[in-house]
């Protein structure tokens, strides 16, 4: 049986609190569950005893770039659909964080409405 909306968790991971915010509010207005972390590393430890639905990760942090949190998430995670927002997009960042497992990549500043389509697409992927 498939989780209700409610039941859905999402880790997002950001070293701007602002981004962090913003991201909780939008996505909480869908009734998902959303855990908030600027500090990657914070989050692995969270995520290795926390199963969750869905990763939304930066790519540029300090402790820790995105891409290798990806591939860290992916070591126990593999099926876990991971999104990378960034403001600082190129076409070679891109297509590394695909390469590397990463379902989707948004540029900030992000739509809305972008955000909840490529949500519920990466849900939609993972069967929920």
């Amino acid at each position: 049986m498939l989780n209700s909306m409610s039941e859905i968790k999402i880790v997002i991971v950001d070293d701007e609190p602002e981004i962090l915010k913003t991201l909780k509010r939008i996505l909480e207005k869908k009734d998902y569950v959303v855990s908030i972390y600027e500090n990657p590393v914070e989050a692995l430890n969270f995520l290795k005893s926390n199963p969750v639905d869905l990763v939304i990760t930066d790519l540029k942090m300090p402790e820790m770039d995105g891409i290798l949190f990806l591939m860290s998430v992916k070591e126990f995670y593999p099926s876990v659909p991971i999104i990378l927002i960034t403001g600082y997009a190129t076409i070679a960042t891109a297509v590394t964080a695909i390469q590397k497992g990463a379902y989707d990549y948004i540029r900030k500043p992000f739509d809305v409405q972008k955000i909840y389509g490529v949500v519920e697409q990466a849900l939609a992927s993972a069967g929920h």
